[in-house]
């Protein structure tokens, strides 16, 4: 059961990481970057625009799952 957690959580991980690089592209900052995908990990399906996340994150923090 645990394993079967962990896959979708490491999925879900995957697809807001592709969601994020495919709107964004290549070459984004670290911290803008993260704090767009806790953006798409916490609010999916939530039609936004990562302006406002990467203004919002003005500094480094992890991503921990």
């Amino acid at each position: 059961m645990i394993r079967q957690e962990q896959e979708a959580t490491a999925k879900k991980a995957l697809d807001c990481a592709y969601e994020v690089h495919s709107r964004l592209g290549p070459g984004l900052l670290e911290s803008a970057c993260q704090a767009c995908l806790l953006h798409e990990f916490l609010f999916p399906f939530v039609p936004s625009s990562y302006v406002i996340c990467q203004a919002a994150d003005s500094h480094p923090s992890n991503f921990i799952l």
